[in-house]
């Protein structure tokens, strides 16, 4: 499944470094994500920001979202984090391993920080849901049966958010099913 959702996203082992929109898919993720100079997957990263790649795994889609193809005019990075469904990995392990990239990425841009927006996707069950609930993440019902939850991080100036992949298909549909409408000839206001 993790294959198959980083491929809908964009294709693994490509970099994409123009803005056109047929060469990824995010904004089937988050529409706010549509607007883009470069979004690298696992074998860019190290071009970007080599300590990052000495020193913690690496993310498997990391997009980097401004106005420039300028390291330094970049304004916002989003993290998406796609963990194998049958893996057991907790959120707690996820959440480090975000905090990391994170105080790494601002720990290159030391002038100033940068938006962080990081995305986990695991596997939920009700133990996963307790662990965040736990640890005061804010909920985000869906249709599915587990809500996205997120949580902000001042110091790294991130927010994590934890998407069950299943949660995923279902916003993804309601974000944009009246954009779909509208594309099949529907009316809005019909």
């Amino acid at each position: 499944m993790e294959k198959e959702i980083h491929n809908l996203f964009m294709k693994q082992r490509t970099s994409d470094d123009k803005e056109d929109y047929r060469t990824n898919n995010l904004w089937l993720f988050d529409d706010r994500f549509m607007s883009y100079n470069k979004i690298f997957s696992d074998k860019q990263i190290k071009e970007i920001f080599p300590k990052l790649s000495e020193n913690l795994d690496r993310p498997d889609i990391l997009s980097l979202i401004s106005n420039s193809y300028n390291k330094d005019e970049i304004t916002d990075i989003v993290i998406i984090e796609l963990k194998k469904a049958d893996e057991k990995i907790t959120p707690s392990r996820a959440e480090e391993q975000l905090i990391d990239y994170a105080g790494y990425i601002n720990e290159a841009y030391q002038d100033r920080k940068v938006r962080i927006w990081t995305y986990a996707f695991l596997k939920f069950d009700k133990k996963t849901e307790n662990s965040l609930q736990n640890k005061d993440y804010n909920r985000v019902l869906t249709k599915s049966e587990y809500p996205i939850y997120y949580k902000p991080f001042n110091r790294v100036n991130a927010i994590i958010n934890f998407v069950d992949y299943k949660a995923l298909s279902d916003d993804a549909e309601n974000r944009n099913r009246t954009f779909m409408k509208i594309l099949g000839g529907v009316g809005v206001f019909e």
